[in-house]
């Protein structure tokens, strides 16, 4: 059962594909007749065009955004327009060309053969000049050969040669079937079709891959569009503060003006307002950037005025338990599944392996239905009617006289799969405690945040009665700007715990290995070593 960390904007009904560029729709695979997924159609289609998918894929056309978009709306963005992640989706979309490619040696293939030959005269005594004249020969035919994922090869077959073409005394044809079935080295799956059980784990291998590359800029435009709702609040903040900062310094100078109080007070607001115009230079200058940090990942112009829709402070109630944060992180990681995949290609390298060491022992059948007569449609009638067949079965047996060179390369088989079976248990490993670290960084992130807030209400708290007390003349105006300063540091302090919240969520949701289901995103396409 999937766990759903945080709840976003439903998506779209129609979801789209990661590494698939709406805007520049790559020219260059139009004219494939299937549904995208991926980058290119990754349900066979692709392996049947003609064009080599991606080739001519364009970069995504300039766009610029100047309005809010929700969190959503940016993984979905940056999904189809990063380059970094469309560049990922070409190189899988290759991979998975070279499963199709490794079928080549399974399809049937026709060859067509013509012959002819001059052959000397056939002297009939050698004690006399008698002999006969020069013989001529032309011969054609056609074989169409298949051989099967189990090792298993067939030919059938068609031959001729007519005399009334070249002389020759009759006509002669013949109709063949051959088959020959290995039945160690090089027969059944393990030993005929390793390189097609490779490939196709190589595609599941790449798409795990693929994925990682999507988890981790996901969670980078998370991190990206928080620290843009961060900046946006910090500069509200901090207007919202120099300008009390400001009608504190105008109020103080009438006062002045007015004889109430004395004139050393208006360097104490005054420089109260010089720190506050100074964070609030700072707190623009972090959103001004921040939006082009996140700009750069959707792949927009970099001064599009981005805005962020969705609220820094809407966060989960309860933090999910330990187990099922664990179990959901072995079931999804990408990573963890690539070395799950890389393990069972390493089995079959095993499996093929031991087939190579195995003496060859083949069994191979024939049967031919021949012709030959003087008349051509006679000698057809010939074949066809099956008046001369011709049968054959056999084995044929091939022993190495030197075992060395296929004990070595079992053995270097088996410890290619012990060190993958090491990396797969240490990844689960790093998982479990990365997965852990996360959430305990969660716990106290919670903790830290109802503190920052606690802290929030005590410091408006201080500065109500220490407004009170300089009313009622008991107080001092540099009292009441180092409260406003604290008050404007809790505020920021809730915020700053509001971000690093969300930022740590991000991260135990990349290695969940789940945001692109969540944010409605499909990767497209499955292959027989990727699907879960």
């Amino acid at each position: 059962m999937q766990h759903r960390i945080l709840t976003f904007r439903a998506p779209p009904q129609r979801p789209p594909v990661a590494g698939h560029s709406p805007a520049g729709r790559f020219r260059g695979l139009r004219k494939l007749a299937v549904p995208f997924t991926l980058v290119t159609a990754m349900a066979g289609a692709a392996g049947r065009s003609s064009a080599a998918p991606g080739a001519s894929a364009g970069v995504p056309k300039a766009l610029r955004v100047d309005r809010a978009v929700s969190l959503g709306e940016a993984m979905r963005l940056a999904a189809t327009r990063n380059l970094g992640l469309l560049r990922g989706a070409l190189e899988r979309d290759r991979v998975k060309l070279g499963y199709d490619a490794a079928w080549a040696t399974f399809l049937p293939e026709l060859t067509l053969n013509a012959s002819y030959a001059n052959l000397p005269p056939f002297v009939v005594d050698a004690s006399s000049t008698a002999s006969t004249a020069a013989n001529q020969r032309l011969a054609y035919g056609a074989n169409v050969s298949w051989t099967s994922p189990v090792g298993t090869s067939l030919s059938v077959g068609m031959n001729t040669n007519p005399h009334r073409l070249t002389g020759a005394a009759s006509n002669s044809s013949s109709l063949s079937l051959t088959a020959t079935q290995p039945l160690l080295k090089g027969g059944w799956k393990a030993g005929a079709a390793n390189g097609l059980a490779e490939a196709a784990l190589d595609v599941g291998i790449q798409r795990a891959l693929f994925r990682q590359q999507l988890e981790a800029l996901l969670a980078q435009v998370q991190n990206a569009y928080w620290a843009l709702a961060f900046a946006e609040l910090d500069v509200k903040n901090r207007k919202k503060t120099r300008d009390r900062a400001n009608q504190q310094y105008l109020d103080t100078k009438e006062n002045i003006r007015r004889g109430i109080i004395a004139k050393i007070e208006i360097f104490v607001v005054e420089d109260n307002l010089v720190f506050f115009e100074q964070q609030l230079m700072t707190a623009r200058q972090r959103l001004a950037l921040a939006r082009r940090a996140l700009a750069q990942l959707l792949q927009v112009a970099g001064d599009s005025k981005l805005s962020c829709s969705d609220a820094l402070g809407e966060l989960p109630a309860k933090l999910p338990t330990s187990a099922t944060v664990v179990a959901a992180g072995l079931r999804g990681n990408p990573r963890l599944r690539a070395e799950h995949l890389r393990l069972r290609k390493n089995r079959v390298q095993l499996a093929f392996q031991k087939n190579q060491a195995l003496p060859s022992l083949d069994l191979t059948a024939s049967f031919r239905l021949n012709g030959l007569d003087e008349q051509y449609g006679r000698h057809l009638s010939q074949v066809f009617s099956a008046d001369r067949p011709e049968a054959t079965v056999g084995l044929v047996l091939t022993i190495p006289l030197s075992w060395r060179a296929n004990r070595a390369k079992v053995s270097q088989a088996k410890l290619g799969l012990q060190r993958q079976l090491l990396a797969l248990k240490r990844q689960e490993a790093l998982v479990r405690y990365q997965v852990g670290d996360a959430l305990t960084n969660l716990g106290f992130q919670v903790r830290r945040l109802r503190l920052a807030e606690r802290r929030l209400a005590l410091s408006k708290k201080k500065l109500g009665a220490e407004v009170e007390k300089y009313k009622n003349g008991i107080s001092t105006l540099d009292v009441i700007v180092r409260f406003q300063r604290e008050l404007d540091q809790a505020v920021l302090g809730v915020r700053r715990a509001q971000l690093s919240l969300r930022q740590s969520w991000a991260s135990l949701s990349q290695l969940l290995g789940s945001q692109h289901r969540r944010f409605g995103i499909r990767l497209g396409g499955t292959s027989e070593g990727a699907r879960r």
